[in-house]
């Protein structure tokens, strides 16, 4: 069984088969497929984080590691019913906030949400492949 999903149709055909798998396993395809998606903009992310002057190192980044070895993909634990989701961290990294929204002192330099944004189409691509994947699997399982 060859699974199929296009994003033009807005995930209509993707919903009515995962809603023929069981409900554990609806909820395993989807949070791998979100995981994966989300690992994708992560490292991208990643690769657009600041990088400090290894001469230069702020006191935060030596007590904490560099802004880049911060970033991680983390699983939300709480979404809504029905839903599954991830989310890229900073992790210990406050400083990146500094970066990306300015304070005072200094001027905004974003990058996180740039990176972000540059990443979404992968993402979505990654979405769709995981999900098919996933599905195709599972429901061989089930035969």
């Amino acid at each position: 069984m060859r699974v199929e999903i296009k994003l033009d149709d807005g995930f209509k055909n993707f919903t009515k088969m995962l809603q023929e798998l069981p409900t554990n396993v609806q909820k395993k395809v989807l949070q791998q497929a979100v995981n994966a998606a989300i690992k994708e903009g992560s490292s991208k992310v990643k690769a657009a984080a600041p990088k400090s002057d290894p001469d230069h190192r702020s006191a935060a980044s030596r007590e904490y590691g560099h802004l880049k070895s911060n970033i991680e993909v983390r699983t939300v634990k709480r979404p809504r019913p029905a839903q599954k989701g991830a989310r890229i961290d900073t992790g210990d990294a406050f400083w990146g906030n500094f970066y990306e929204l300015g304070t005072r002192y200094q001027a905004a330099k974003p990058w996180f949400g740039p990176a972000f944004q540059s990443a979404v189409s992968s993402m979505l691509t990654m979405l769709s492949d995981k999900l098919a994947s996933g599905i195709e699997k599972e429901a061989q399982k089930l035969k």
